[in-house]
């Protein structure tokens, strides 16, 4: 949480000194997709008082500063490489090389 804190706070006066924006709470919106997104409640939340607009897409997480839920757990291990599932049928054949 404190890097996000500080990145805003670093972030914000920068642009306002080096690019032509409007400045101001209605004029200041934050946004950020998958894990941005979920930077983006970690930042918004805290300091609503500097953000008219937040926006926050896919980010699988709600506030959890960044722990999620893990990975999914997958339907059935994947078999060796190399190895045949005979319990898949084979209706595709190799193509035989083709003589000219």
């Amino acid at each position: 949480m404190a890097c996000t804190a500080s990145s805003a706070a670093f972030n914000r006066p920068y642009i306002e000194k080096h690019y032509r924006v409007k400045t101001g709470r209605e004029n200041r919106t934050i946004a950020g997709l998958s894990m941005g997104g979920s930077q983006t409640i970690n930042i918004a939340i805290p300091n609503l008082n500097d953000y008219a607009y937040v926006g926050v897409f896919s980010s699988g997480v709600l506030g959890g500063c960044g722990r999620g839920r893990g990975a999914a757990p997958a339907a059935t291990p994947a078999p060796p490489s190399g190895t045949v599932d005979d319990s898949v049928p084979h209706r595709v054949q190799p193509l035989a090389p083709r003589r000219c």
